[in-house]
């Protein structure tokens, strides 16, 4: 079995910082030039949450002060606090429907205005406006695995480049390019 870990790049004072995780708690740092090139080791890089986690999927950058992770079914928001981050918000349905919850296995991916979550347990893929926290489209069926083009089953690992998303369809074996209007 092969594990993947949740890496990001983002912007910070003259140059750029690489990201990636270590554990649920934190990550190692590279700081790299403006161009990508290697500039020196970081160090260590903790996660402050409100409460331990245990399953890191993902990490992505919602702006330039906004770090997003994946994190035991909730979208985690952080802020910077010196080379460390700091738990602002965490979330996991935005309605008070059943259907308005996440499973208990998410990744996410973000891209200018649009945040995706790829909500394994539940079968779907949920595109989400980064302002407001909209629900703009919804791909598979809740809670209803299927193998035709219109269902989903154990999603996964989701990219993201402006209204084009593709994800991993785990349990179907196959990538599928989905498109939000």
């Amino acid at each position: 079995s092969s594990r993947v870990f949740p890496s990001v790049l983002y912007k910070r004072g003259d140059g750029l910082v690489f990201l990636t995780l270590a554990d649920a708690a934190g990550a190692l740092s590279l700081r790299l030039h403006d161009n990508g090139r290697y500039r020196a080791t970081g160090g260590p890089v903790a996660f402050k949450t409100s409460k331990p986690g245990e399953q890191l999927t993902s990490l992505a950058m919602k702006d330039d002060q906004t770090l997003l992770a994946a994190l035991d079914g909730y979208v985690v928001e952080f802020a910077p606090t010196g080379d460390d981050w700091q738990e602002t918000r965490r979330w996991n349905s935005w309605g008070t429907g059943p259907a308005e919850h996440f499973g208990a296995n998410v990744s996410i991916a973000v891209d200018g205005t649009r945040l995706m979550v790829s909500d394994t347990d539940r079968h779907r893929v949920l595109c989400f406006t980064t302002a407001g926290g909209k629900l703009e489209a919804q791909f598979g069926k809740t809670d209803k695995p299927g193998t035709d083009l219109g269902s989903l089953n154990k999603p996964g690992l989701i990219a993201i480049c402006g209204a084009r998303s593709v994800v991993f369809d785990q349990g179907n074996q196959r990538l599928i390019r989905l498109a939000a209007d």
